[in-house]
């Protein structure tokens, strides 16, 4: 069997229609369709390994104010928001 595939434990209904019935084969991908699995999350963005102080300066650099408190994903939100696409 691929992990690629679901198999449903028990007889699934709602609102007095058949969703899957016990034992049904489907893929992961028809399983997240007909809400039997949650979906996989959305992966986390990688971090580009900037150090804040860089982050901040760059968003200084395009006129971005970049309160103290501010944390990394939030200057880089900032940054993205004004239409900067980072220094390379």
């Amino acid at each position: 069997m691929s992990e690629n595939t679901y198999i449903c434990p028990e007889r699934v209904e709602r609102d007095g229609w058949l969703v899957a019935f016990e034992g049904e084969r489907m893929s992961m991908d028809e399983a997240v369709r007909r809400g039997l699995v949650p979906a996989a999350p959305e992966p986390a963005p990688a971090d580009d390994g900037k150090s804040r102080a860089e982050l901040v300066a760059e968003a200084e650099s395009l006129g971005v104010d970049v309160p103290k408190k501010a944390t990394k994903d939030q200057i880089r939100a900032l940054i993205e928001a004004c239409g900067g696409k980072g220094v390379e």
